[in-house]
């Protein structure tokens, strides 16, 4: 089975040498190409591009490091759309948003982008729409034309031109933009008759003013579409399978592979799934595979804080450090992570399985997960601020472990 792997950070390599070593063809990328040598040396081949990757290959999986590089892989230049294809699949194993990878809007064939106003109103198209102007007020009436502009959009499917009535004192704003998809709007018809009926009287209450438009690319950070809605509007198929575990058990072949989306796409990968993990779950529709990812990294997080508090305790009130771990190890709440990072925290030996900068990034998204659900989340929320300032003190790109420092620090400060 040939497939291609794109990403190739601490998770990335150990997976890829795992499929090499299992007897799979590989073809591999990193945005640092020097880095595919060493895969190289043990009979995997380089794509130049995730392009020629996706071409080269029928499978393709990918493990980056956040939300932004995994759109970026998808919709850059030279990226997964350029080839990606009828009976071709993509899967995404890294740890992203549900939002980035479920969230949908209409999609022409040749790509996603988004509308999108400055500081006002997000809707999904064709273009970036930036707006910019210095009098805040126009917040609303900018926002109640770009629903109309994407409104008439939809019924007219091609160029459209939106004009004020000359009689508004808003008559000096033209707008006309080049918008050759649907959008994904409720009755279009509605936002036009809403918007029609507004705008005398928000002309008359903000007064006249001259708006500025510029018509850019749309930047990769304000992009929030799912890569797999993309990748299936060009044919392919797609599947979201974040993993729980760091940088041992993908060397050793022991991931928890959390799928969702495509499942025949699912039931094809299941062999390159048992290499890489010691047991995988389908999940159902695309965007479940990365919430219940998040929720288990929050719960990591947290608990390693609760950890790092115990160990400071223990060694505050005079008690051995070393014995609390053992006693933790035969108890109701004995767990691996505990016997493996619990010895070199306290030694202050922190090297990066799970960098610190990623697990504060899953805490954030999972918290906003948790604004979505309104769920209150007190604990994870201070177990985000303590992996904050351990990212504030230099310790992002340490094992996330080093939040004990965190912990450390303020029993210091307290102490003085």
């Amino acid at each position: 089975m040939e497939v291609g792997f794109l990403g190739l950070g601490i998770m990335g390599k150990a997976m890829a040498v795992n499929l090499l070593r299992h007897g799979f063809g590989v073809t591999v990328w990193n945005r640092t190409l020097s880095k595919c040598q060493e895969l190289v040396e043990q009979g995997a081949s380089v794509g130049e591009t995730p392009a020629a990757v996706i071409n080269k290959c029928k499978y393709t999986i990918a493990m980056l490091s956040d939300p932004s590089a995994a759109l970026s892989v998808v919709f850059d230049k030279d990226g997964v759309l350029e080839q990606i294809c009828s009976g071709k699949g993509y899967i995404d194993m890294s740890t992203v948003d549900a939002e980035t990878s479920s969230k949908i809007s209409e999609v022409c064939s040749n790509g996603v982008y988004s509308l999108a106003t400055r500081n006002t109103f997000c809707l999904f198209g064709s273009i970036e729409l930036l707006i910019t102007t210095s009098f805040p007020n126009l917040n609303l009436v900018i926002g109640l034309c770009c629903r109309c502009v994407a409104a008439i959009a939809r019924c007219s499917h091609s160029c459209c031109r939106f004009l004020l009535s000359p009689s508004s004192s808003l008559a000096a704003l033209l707008l006309a933009v080049n918008l050759p998809l649907r959008f994904a709007m409720p009755s279009p018809l509605r936002f036009v008759r809403s918007v029609a009926a507004a705008l005398p009287l928000l002309a008359g209450a903000i007064g006249r003013r001259r708006f500025s438009f510029n018509l850019l690319p749309p930047p990769h950070s304000q992009t929030a579409l799912a890569p797999g809605l993309a990748i299936t509007k060009k044919g392919g198929y797609f599947l979201e399978a974040p993993v729980s575990g760091s940088k041992k058990p993908a060397e050793d072949g022991q991931l928890v592979i959390l799928a969702a989306g495509e499942k025949a796409l699912y039931d094809k990968m299941v062999p390159a799934f048992d290499v890489l993990g010691k047991k995988s779950f389908f999940l159902g529709e695309v965007g479940n595979g990365a919430k219940f990812k998040l929720v288990v990294n929050m719960i990591m997080g947290s608990v390693m804080n609760a950890l790092s508090e115990g160990l400071c305790l223990a060694d505050r009130s005079g008690l051995s450090q070393q014995t609390l771990l053992d006693v933790l190890d035969l108890g109701a709440i004995a767990n691996p992570m505990f016997k493996l990072k619990g010895p070199a925290m306290i030694k202050g030996s922190y090297p990066p399985a799970f960098p610190l900068k990623h697990q504060q990034k899953d805490m954030r998204l999972a918290l906003a997960l948790g604004d979505e659900n309104a769920v209150s989340m007190p604990i994870a929320a201070a177990s985000n601020e303590a992996f904050k300032k351990a990212r504030s003190l230099g310790l992002g790109d340490l094992d996330f472990s080093a939040v004990f420092e965190v912990v450390k620090s303020a029993k210091d400060s307290d102490g003085a």
